[in-house]
């Protein structure tokens, strides 16, 4: 069957959506069909809050497996690539400009979400990281926009050749 997505999407119901997918997910176009996939494998608590996203975020139908959660449909690629701008690829990665104008509960949820796949929260800190430079920046950005005085960007070098630097923030 044919996908849709309501008309009129709104950030809040989104935000958390998309922390999700900046963090964790990944979208194909193939000749027979598109796909998203948001990849957690042994967690299945954070596993039903990323299908919750997309349910109650973009009303589509999702379809969760072992290894995370799946919209079969070329939509969520367009959506992702040409609407949200937010990166189909771990290195192409950033934050959709709807979430620097949007509420700051909206920044807080696309925040949480993303830490959940990304990131980790510690004593008295929390630490999202990426390997991609310009999520990296946004972030730093976004948490300047909420008021978070105290933030540091550190670039760790992988010494695997085929592992990239990564950044925590």
């Amino acid at each position: 069957g044919k996908s849709s997505v309501p008309r009129y999407l709104s950030v809040e119901e989104i935000a958390e959506f998309l922390g999700y997918f900046v963090s964790e997910g990944h979208v194909r176009n193939r000749e027979k069909g598109g796909e998203l996939l948001l990849t957690r494998k042994p967690d299945d608590e954070i596993k039903t809050k990323m299908e919750k996203s997309i349910t109650h975020g973009l009303q589509m139908k999702t379809d969760k497996r072992d290894n995370g959660v799946f919209i079969n449909s070329r939509l969520p690629y367009y959506l992702v690539k040409y609407i949200f701008r937010c990166g189909t690829s771990t290195r192409q990665k950033c934050i959709p400009s709807v979430i620097f104008s949007a509420s700051k509960e909206a920044k807080w949820k696309f925040l949480e979400a993303y830490c959940e796949g990304d990131g980790y929260k510690g004593d008295h800190r929390t630490v999202f990281t990426t390997i991609s430079r310009k999520l990296a920046t946004g972030l730093n950005f976004l948490l300047r926009q909420l008021g978070v005085q105290k933030i540091s960007i550190r670039k760790d070098k992988r010494d695997k050749e085929n592992h990239r630097d990564i950044y925590r923030i």
